[in-house]
């Protein structure tokens, strides 16, 4: 069985423009590799600006903390 967990949280586009674009909820770097190994779990969903379902507003992706959080583990975002 593969074991997916969520750090920060990945809202509703419906509600991005409220949450998304402000950071709001976006995932720690600093948690992130001792969160994976004290449960580890296969795969990790973070939150950068990304959202389910369809965008209300404009998306604004924070690329550099994807950036950071993925030099931080070795296992799928």
């Amino acid at each position: 069985m593969t074991v997916e967990a969520e750090l920060g949280h990945v809202g509703s586009g419906s509600e991005y423009d409220v949450y998304g674009a402000r950071g709001v909820g976006f995932t720690n770097p600093e948690l992130v590799a001792r969160f994976v190994a004290e449960t580890g779990v296969d795969a990790l969903a973070v939150a950068f600006g990304n959202a389910h379902g369809v965008y209300k507003g404009d998306p604004h992706l924070d690329l550099d903390l994807l950036a950071d959080i993925r030099r931080r583990v070795e296992i799928p975002l």
